[in-house]
């Protein structure tokens, strides 16, 4: 009804006029509604607001084209107002300048969703791929198949450690297990045992909550998957290998292996130094030695003597901290003077251990300078009668005692990869490194 007294209002004269230009029927409509039938107002209102989609648009692009065409039709009511003589003359300065205004809106508004070509900027999550890449399908360990992108077309998930052969399997707990000689040396024991005595079920036989399983063995790397290598069931908290598992082969591979661990591997070694130096340590700290033809009341009046040549410390703090880390646990304090030479500190190591100085000049122990990277020995010998300024204690100082690895105890060179890796001198007039070995 309402179309058609819009009809009956303008005449269908006008409406086939602009039909004639090339417009909608439908625009042409509107627009003559717009401008109160004026054709030719009609005609620029519909060449400023450009043709008129017949397909649906997403609601951003309407409300942007709505907000065009209210910003025209308040223009022509306000050029109305102004000029309402006459119809046929062109629009006004200042509607065509509100025209414009919304136009830009609407394009500004319009750029920020479409390319240059009007094509959607879209991208699905799932198109993130380059055309030549090809989705790759990968089992997992729990039999899954995941999909990755072919980035990295070398990289391949490890095999888990039951999927491999049980000697790669028993090569690689082994190896895993060489920082903890304790547990290499049990275990080590336990399978020659079987080994030697196959019929015996006790040596085939292995509590788990036993205290001193818990305490050496379990939760170590490598341990359990082994043990499981060899044939060993664990149910009930305890491993057991049945007459029908039992395999030499395996048994005499994991027992050579471990072996193999003992008189090769590193890590085996320096762990096996670092508790021997610890049991050392908590023998010294009880106040007696590790030295068989020593006692406690000659152990006594050695450390006395040693305290005896150390200089006394300097008050009302002066002097230079020295910390000195002995052991897992226990740091010594003292204050020495800037001239005060090593072979005091030395002393005064003697004075809580008369071992001390001795183990340090044959070189089982090292005096390290943990101020230093990295960390490296100092000569003992070689730097005896330097102040501790010169080796670079001061105005602090921070060292250890720990034990020396085969390269140091094995040489006197100073020339060693060892020492010639030794970090830059420290503290205020110190020597360079290469001085202090």
């Amino acid at each position: 009804m309402f179309n058609k007294l819009k009809s009956n209002m303008f005449g269908e004269s006008k409406l086939k006029k602009l039909e004639n230009m090339g417009f909608n029927p439908i625009d042409a409509r509107e627009a003559l509604s717009s401008t109160n039938g004026d054709v030719e107002r009609a005609a620029e209102l519909l060449l400023l607001q450009g043709p008129q989609s017949t397909t649906s648009s997403p609601p951003n692009e309407d409300t942007e084209e709505e907000q065009l065409r209210k910003a025209m039709e308040e223009s022509l009511v306000t050029q109305k107002q102004n000029d309402s003589g006459n119809r046929s003359g062109n629009m006004s300065a200042a509607a065509i300048r509100a025209g414009q205004a919304a136009a830009r809106r609407a394009q500004t508004s319009s750029s920020s969703r479409f390319g240059a070509n009007g094509i959607a900027l879209k991208v699905k999550e799932s198109s993130r791929t380059t055309p030549n890449e090809k989705p790759t399908t990968i089992k997992t360990r729990n039999n899954q198949t995941t999909r990755f992108s072919n980035h990295h077309p070398n990289v391949k998930i490890p095999t888990a450690m039951k999927d491999k052969s049980k000697k790669e399997q028993i090569l690689r707990c082994t190896k895993r297990l060489s920082p903890h000689p304790l547990a290499v040396d049990t275990l080590l024991r336990a399978l020659k045992a079987i080994h030697k005595h196959p019929t015996v079920i006790k040596y085939r036989t292995i509590n788990a909550s036993n205290a001193a399983y818990v305490r050496i063995v379990q939760g170590k790397p490598g341990a359990h998957d082994l043990l499981q290598a060899v044939n060993f069931s664990f149910r009930n908290n305890t491993y057991h290998m049945e007459d029908s598992t039992l395999d030499h082969a395996l048994l005499y591979l994991a027992v050579s292996a471990l072996e193999a661990v003992q008189s090769d591997s590193i890590e085996y070694k320096e762990a096996k130094r670092q508790l021997l130096f610890n049991e050392q340590v908590q023998k010294i700290q009880t106040g007696s030695t590790f030295l068989k033809d020593t006692d406690v009341t000659e152990e006594a009046i050695k450390r006395a003597s040693f305290m005896s040549k150390c200089p006394s410390e300097p008050s009302d703090g002066a002097g230079a901290l020295l910390q000195l880390k002995f052991g897992e646990e226990t740091v010594l304090r003292r204050r020495f003077d800037g001239d005060d030479i090593l072979r005091d500190v030395v002393n005064w190591l003697g004075g809580y251990g008369s071992v001390i100085p001795s183990m340090l000049q044959t070189r089982e122990w090292s005096l390290v300078d943990l101020n230093r990277y990295p960390i490296t020995p100092i000569d003992v010998d070689l730097n005896m009668d330097k102040t501790l300024q010169f080796i670079g204690c001061w105005p602090s100082g921070r060292l250890e005692v720990r034990p020396s690895s085969e390269q140091w105890q094995q040489t006197n060179d100073s020339t060693t990869t060892e020492t010639k890796q030794m970090g830059s001198s420290r503290g205020l007039g110190a020597a360079p490194s290469s001085a202090l070995v």
